[in-house]
């Protein structure tokens, strides 16, 4: 699976590697590399990185789907067979249906950040076209949709690399909905996640990353949600590793700001 490349604000070069270190043999003409979904921690790169450490849910794809299945909670699988009752048609999109169809990732961006305003997210939160289409090029990214009566009303992305599959992001119709049609919402994001699942699954995945698991307590709803389908906890690393003399420069910025930020909480 080929490196992700994108250049960042102020010019500075991105290379990143997802879930296999291997790959980083890949990686060139760059300031940073940012390694995500690492199963270890980093090792020889020096001490000017940035690392996290977290956790995130996986679910073993190499199950027979009756047993995936059965992993999951009676309430979400009550969901599950709710929403398949019900008028939604689940869609796929690999990376090279997405190259062809560019409006697609350009409909996904646009729900996706509407979601984030509606929700009154930080703008950190939303989605750049330039890092989308560079996963899309790289052949990592994975757009499914559930529509009802026509209507997209949930889009999930994920980042993939033919044996892991992770959520990057999820979407969903929000404002103005009546009590039957959050309920419609509700049971379509559960069926298109167990859809997701079974459909990795079928073209050779073994993993289905929930795309992390926070200690927050404003997203204990969402933890909630995901441990309704069963999977096993998990922990993980994400590391920033410079390539070069700017990007050393870049990332021992970045590191002494946090310094002073968590400094500045606990002295508040």
């Amino acid at each position: 699976m080929a490196v992700i490349r994108y250049l960042q604000k102020f010019g500075i070069r991105m290379n990143e590697v997802w879930f296999v270190k291997e790959e980083e043999k890949d990686v060139k003409n760059c300031d940073i590399v940012m390694y995500g979904g690492m199963e270890n921690p980093p090792e020889g790169y020096g001490n000017n990185i940035i690392l996290r450490d977290g956790q995130t849910l996986l679910s073993d794809l190499l199950a027979s789907e009756e047993d995936m299945f059965k992993a999951i909670e009676h309430n979400t699988r009550a969901k599950i067979k709710k929403g398949e009752k019900e008028d939604i048609l689940i869609e796929f999109f690999d990376a090279e249906y997405i190259k062809q169809n560019p409006s697609l990732l350009k409909d996904f961006s646009e729900f996706y950040n509407s979601f984030v305003d509606s929700m009154q997210g930080s703008p950190r939160l939303k989605k750049k076209m330039m890092i989308l289409e560079a996963y899309v090029d790289a052949g990592m990214m994975v757009i499914t949709c559930a529509k009802h009566h026509g209507e997209r009303i949930i889009y999930h992305a994920y980042l993939a690399n033919g044996t892991v599959a992770r959520l990057y992001a999820s979407a969903s119709v929000f404002r103005n909905l009546d009590e039957e049609q959050q309920k419609i919402n509700s049971h379509a994001n559960c069926l298109l996640h167990w859809k997701d699942m079974v459909a990795f699954k079928n073209i050779g995945y073994q993993r289905y990353d929930w795309g992390g698991y926070s200690t927050l307590e404003s997203l204990r709803g969402i933890n909630q949600f995901k441990r309704g389908f069963g999977g096993a906890w998990t922990k993980m690393y994400a590391y920033t590793v410079p390539r070069s003399l700017f990007g050393h420069a870049v990332v021992y910025f970045l590191r002494t700001r946090e310094r002073i930020l968590r400094r500045s909480e606990r002295e508040a």
